[in-house]
């Protein structure tokens, strides 16, 4: 009997770099993570119930739940689409402190002086993240959100995922900060350096980690990379898995055997 697949959002964050290729934020799983344990992987959790509440959806302008649906091309309930948009900002923020918000001037909230102290109470569960935002008048940037991937894990694997990739831009400035609890480190890196880090042996990652990075490689900057990848059609990615030894080999669709498993 296969693990229950559970919903979640991923953010591929992406700051531009004069002169090289632009870094995206990986952060390392602290070891006990069951799925990913000692991992560097993209920020990102599962979708919580109130991330598809109206008080979320009313933090939501400019996207209504109808045309998370389209962007997504699901047929789930369109509030479940808008609530991954949802839950990819407030994971983000609470992985790694940077916010993708607005204020009523339309100014970014990436790092804003009072990020670190909302952070702290939201980890202590003394602070409501959609009444806070509601309060300061901020809205979540969706729209800065580009959706460009869709991975479902293996059956075989005992947690699994259905997971909305979505790549976004920050200020160059944005600084990241681990939780130190979910997240034990975290850092800017281009995905070319990052996969040669991974093949030395230095960065492990999980298999869709590596073909995100794959996809993020080579282009000039943030805005290119957005342009390209969240243009294309999307559909869902479903690898297999096989157990070999004490864990699994993970075969993706355009693998040879993958038919045969």
């Amino acid at each position: 009997m296969s693990a229950v697949l559970r919903e979640a959002a991923t953010v591929a964050l992406m700051r531009d770099r004069p002169g090289t290729e632009p870094e995206v934020l990986l952060v390392q799983r602290q070891g006990k993570d069951a799925f990913a344990g000692g991992a560097f992987v993209f920020p990102g959790g599962i979708l919580e119930t109130r991330d598809c509440s109206p008080e979320a959806f009313a933090l939501c302008a400019g996207l209504r739940p109808e045309d998370a649906a389209n962007i997504l091309r699901t047929a789930d309930s369109s509030e479940r689409a808008l609530g991954y948009f949802v839950a990819a900002i407030r994971e983000t923020f609470e992985e790694v402190g940077i916010l993708l918000a607005r204020d009523s001037q339309g100014r970014s909230w990436h790092a804003h002086e009072a990020l670190s102290a909302a952070r702290a109470r939201l980890h202590e569960r003394r602070l409501d993240f959609l009444q806070w935002l509601a309060e300061r008048g901020l809205r979540l940037a969706v729209e800065d959100l580009g959706y460009f991937a869709h991975w479902i894990t293996p059956q075989a694997l005992p947690k699994r995922f259905d997971t909305r990739f979505f790549l976004a831009a920050v200020d160059a400035g944005a600084a990241a900060e681990p939780d130190h609890a979910e997240v034990v480190d975290c850092r800017w890196i281009g995905p070319s350096e990052a996969l040669a880090a991974h093949r030395a042996g230095s960065m492990r990652m999980v298999n869709a980690t590596v073909k995100t990075l794959e996809m993020l490689v080579g282009f000039a900057g943030a805005a290119e990379a957005r342009e390209r990848l969240c243009s294309r059609e999307i559909t869902a990615i479903r690898p297999k898995a096989v157990r070999e030894g004490n864990g699994f080999r993970v075969v993706n669709p355009w693998e040879a055997g993958y038919d045969e498993l």
